[in-house]
Protein backbone atom coordinates (compact mmCIF):
# COMPACT_ATOMS: atom_id res chain seq x y z
CA UNK A 1 0.00 0.00 0.00
CA UNK A 2 2.48 2.40 0.83
CA UNK A 3 4.58 1.52 -2.48
CA UNK A 4 1.26 2.83 -4.17
CA UNK A 5 1.17 6.14 -2.46
CA UNK A 6 5.20 6.38 -3.11
CA UNK A 7 4.18 5.37 -6.90
CA UNK A 8 1.20 8.14 -6.93
CA UNK A 9 2.86 10.62 -5.04
CA UNK A 10 5.99 10.09 -7.30
CA UNK A 11 3.70 10.56 -11.03
CA UNK A 12 2.13 13.55 -9.24
CA UNK A 13 5.15 15.39 -8.20
CA UNK A 14 6.24 14.80 -12.17
CA UNK A 15 3.34 15.94 -13.75
CA UNK A 16 3.47 19.19 -11.67
CA UNK A 17 7.00 20.24 -12.68
CA UNK A 18 6.39 18.85 -16.24
CA UNK A 19 2.89 21.34 -16.52
CA UNK A 20 4.85 24.11 -14.97
CA UNK A 21 7.96 23.74 -16.67
CA UNK A 22 6.42 23.64 -20.11
CA UNK A 23 3.82 26.95 -19.39
CA UNK A 24 4.39 29.75 -22.04
CA UNK A 25 5.69 32.38 -20.79
CA UNK A 26 3.92 36.02 -21.66
CA UNK A 27 5.37 38.60 -23.87
CA UNK A 28 5.66 42.04 -23.02
CA UNK A 29 3.22 43.07 -25.89
CA UNK A 30 0.57 40.31 -24.21
CA UNK A 31 1.21 41.67 -20.37
CA UNK A 32 0.34 45.27 -21.93
CA UNK A 33 -3.04 44.41 -23.88
CA UNK A 34 -4.01 42.38 -20.84
CA UNK A 35 -3.16 45.08 -17.96
CA UNK A 36 -2.11 48.55 -19.73
CA UNK A 37 -5.92 50.31 -19.95
CA UNK A 38 -6.31 51.68 -23.44
CA UNK A 39 -7.83 55.46 -24.06
CA UNK A 40 -11.71 55.48 -24.81
CA UNK A 41 -11.13 57.78 -27.36
CA UNK A 42 -9.48 57.92 -30.96
CA UNK A 43 -7.59 60.90 -31.03
CA UNK A 44 -6.43 62.24 -34.69
CA UNK A 45 -4.03 64.57 -36.00
CA UNK A 46 -6.65 67.57 -36.84
CA UNK A 47 -7.97 66.83 -33.05
CA UNK A 48 -4.25 67.63 -31.52
CA UNK A 49 -3.97 70.51 -34.38
CA UNK A 50 -7.20 71.71 -33.13
CA UNK A 51 -6.33 71.94 -29.43
CA UNK A 52 -2.42 73.50 -30.33
CA UNK A 53 -4.73 76.34 -32.24
CA UNK A 54 -7.02 76.94 -29.38
CA UNK A 55 -3.94 77.01 -26.83
CA UNK A 56 -2.03 78.87 -28.83
CA UNK A 57 -5.16 81.97 -29.46
CA UNK A 58 -5.42 81.70 -25.80
CA UNK A 59 -1.86 82.27 -25.49
CA UNK A 60 -1.67 84.92 -27.92
CA UNK A 61 -4.39 86.79 -26.05
CA UNK A 62 -2.61 86.59 -22.98
CA UNK A 63 0.53 87.66 -24.36
CA UNK A 64 -1.43 90.89 -26.06
CA UNK A 65 -2.91 91.93 -22.93
CA UNK A 66 -6.38 91.03 -24.01
CA UNK A 67 -7.08 88.95 -20.89
CA UNK A 68 -11.48 89.56 -21.56
CA UNK A 69 -10.82 87.84 -24.93
CA UNK A 70 -8.55 84.84 -23.72
CA UNK A 71 -11.01 84.43 -20.81
CA UNK A 72 -13.99 84.11 -23.05
CA UNK A 73 -12.43 81.15 -24.70
CA UNK A 74 -12.87 79.44 -20.90
CA UNK A 75 -15.62 76.76 -20.49
CA UNK A 76 -16.08 74.49 -17.48
CA UNK A 77 -17.50 70.78 -17.48
CA UNK A 78 -20.81 70.05 -15.82
CA UNK A 79 -21.52 66.68 -15.23
CA UNK A 80 -21.79 66.46 -19.23
CA UNK A 81 -22.44 69.92 -20.55
CA UNK A 82 -19.74 72.66 -21.18
CA UNK A 83 -20.91 75.99 -20.17
CA UNK A 84 -19.06 78.92 -20.60
CA UNK A 85 -17.63 80.99 -17.73
CA UNK A 86 -20.29 82.31 -15.45
CA UNK A 87 -19.81 86.16 -15.56
CA UNK A 88 -18.73 86.46 -11.63
CA UNK A 89 -15.83 83.86 -12.36
CA UNK A 90 -14.86 85.14 -15.82
CA UNK A 91 -14.63 88.25 -14.14
CA UNK A 92 -12.09 87.24 -11.21
CA UNK A 93 -10.12 85.25 -13.62
CA UNK A 94 -9.58 88.58 -15.81
CA UNK A 95 -8.38 90.07 -12.14
CA UNK A 96 -6.45 87.17 -11.48
CA UNK A 97 -4.53 87.65 -15.40
CA UNK A 98 -4.31 91.41 -14.62
CA UNK A 99 -2.82 90.50 -11.40
CA UNK A 100 -0.26 88.25 -12.61
CA UNK A 101 0.84 89.70 -16.26
CA UNK A 102 3.62 88.11 -17.29
CA UNK A 103 6.29 89.14 -19.77
CA UNK A 104 6.19 85.50 -21.53
CA UNK A 105 3.46 82.64 -21.63
CA UNK A 106 4.94 79.53 -23.08
CA UNK A 107 3.36 75.95 -23.71
CA UNK A 108 4.62 73.31 -21.35
CA UNK A 109 2.72 70.34 -22.25
CA UNK A 110 -0.57 68.66 -23.52
CA UNK A 111 -1.23 65.38 -22.60
CA UNK A 112 -4.37 63.40 -24.17
CA UNK A 113 -6.35 60.64 -22.59
CA UNK A 114 -9.95 60.99 -23.38
CA UNK A 115 -12.60 62.73 -24.10
CA UNK A 116 -12.76 65.05 -20.02
CA UNK A 117 -9.27 63.86 -19.42
CA UNK A 118 -6.56 65.89 -21.08
CA UNK A 119 -4.13 68.49 -19.95
CA UNK A 120 -2.60 71.68 -21.07
CA UNK A 121 0.11 73.12 -19.01
CA UNK A 122 1.49 76.47 -19.75
CA UNK A 123 3.61 78.47 -18.11
CA UNK A 124 3.98 82.57 -17.24
CA UNK A 125 7.48 84.15 -16.98
CA UNK A 126 6.47 87.29 -14.23
CA UNK A 127 9.28 88.95 -14.69
CA UNK A 128 13.14 88.75 -16.03
CA UNK A 129 15.70 87.52 -13.39
CA UNK A 130 19.04 89.42 -13.02
CA UNK A 131 22.28 87.13 -13.01
CA UNK A 132 22.42 85.30 -9.57
CA UNK A 133 18.70 86.06 -8.47
CA UNK A 134 16.95 83.19 -7.31
CA UNK A 135 13.70 85.38 -6.48
CA UNK A 136 10.63 82.87 -7.83
CA UNK A 137 9.39 84.37 -10.54
CA UNK A 138 7.09 81.75 -12.39
CA UNK A 139 3.36 80.59 -12.18
CA UNK A 140 1.65 77.64 -13.84
CA UNK A 141 -1.38 77.10 -14.69
CA UNK A 142 -3.52 73.87 -16.07
CA UNK A 143 -6.56 73.38 -18.61
CA UNK A 144 -8.26 71.10 -19.58
CA UNK A 145 -9.01 70.67 -23.12
CA UNK A 146 -12.49 68.57 -23.52
CA UNK A 147 -14.21 67.23 -26.57
CA UNK A 148 -17.93 67.46 -27.07
CA UNK A 149 -20.29 66.55 -30.16
CA UNK A 150 -16.84 66.88 -32.26
CA UNK A 151 -15.70 70.38 -31.01
CA UNK A 152 -12.54 70.89 -29.05
CA UNK A 153 -13.12 73.25 -25.90
CA UNK A 154 -10.53 74.89 -22.87
CA UNK A 155 -12.12 73.95 -19.55
CA UNK A 156 -10.52 74.90 -16.45
CA UNK A 157 -9.13 73.37 -14.04
CA UNK A 158 -9.85 74.59 -10.19
CA UNK A 159 -10.03 73.70 -6.85
CA UNK A 160 -13.31 73.23 -6.72
CA UNK A 161 -13.41 70.67 -10.43
CA UNK A 162 -14.80 67.16 -8.85
CA UNK A 163 -12.80 64.15 -7.82
CA UNK A 164 -14.08 62.36 -10.68
CA UNK A 165 -13.34 64.53 -13.40
CA UNK A 166 -16.53 64.55 -14.67
CA UNK A 167 -17.67 67.92 -13.95
CA UNK A 168 -17.26 70.84 -11.57
CA UNK A 169 -19.15 72.03 -8.55
CA UNK A 170 -19.03 75.85 -9.48
CA UNK A 171 -21.74 77.22 -8.34
CA UNK A 172 -22.70 80.02 -10.69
Amino acid sequence: MKKNYLFLFTIMFFSFIFCGCTKKEKTLKELEDAYIEKPYMTLTKSDTTEVLSLVNRYLDCLRQGYFDDAVSMLYFLNNDSVIALPKKLAEENIAIQNRFRGVRYELESLKFSEETDNMVRYKVTLFDRKAGDTTPNEVRYSLRPVRRDGNWFLTVLDSQTSPDGIGTKINY
